[in-house]
């Protein structure tokens, strides 16, 4: 990830590193950052009146990751209050990009950059699938209000 494309971020997730996250050295667990994009994902898709309850439910639809990656800079400890800023990339009807960072509140040095890949799948039998058109246009919607905001 560039400067350039990260200077298109939109949606900010705030939190505090908690007991359960960091691991004997009181540092975060390096898989728990992960999850800390997989929620701020779920919160901008709930700004937008979508949620994977929504997907699963109106649409059939699930959205599993299938490539992930990951780069860490610094450590986040146990109460530090981060940020993850997360973007929407690559949109297609077969799926979809998240890129995101991490910070430290209050800070502008990176702790952890990193991307999913999502696919979307029917899930009723697990296979690859291309979404309505409806629901094309909302994820677009998303892309393009999260890329404008920058």
């Amino acid at each position: 990830m560039n400067s350039v494309e990260m200077r298109k971020i939109y949606m900010d997730f705030h939190f505090v590193v908690d007991f359960d996250d960091v691991d004997y050295a009181r540092v975060v667990y390096f898989g728990r950052y992960y999850t800390y994009a997989e929620k701020a994902e779920a919160h901008m898709l709930r700004q937008f009146g979508l949620s994977n309850k929504i997907l699963c439910e109106e649409y059939n639809i699930g959205t599993p990751i299938v490539f992930s990656q990951c780069h860490y800079y610094q450590p986040a400890r146990l109460e530090d209050q981060l940020v993850v800023k997360i973007q929407l990339h690559d949109l297609s009807e077969k799926g979809f990009s998240i890129h995101f960072e991490i910070y430290k509140e209050g800070n502008d040095s990176k702790l952890v950059s990193g991307k999913t890949d999502h696919r979307f799948i029917n899930i009723n039998n697990f296979k690859s699938t291309r979404i309505p058109e409806d629901l094309y246009t909302k994820f677009s919607q998303i892309q393009k209000e999260v890329n404008n905001q920058w």
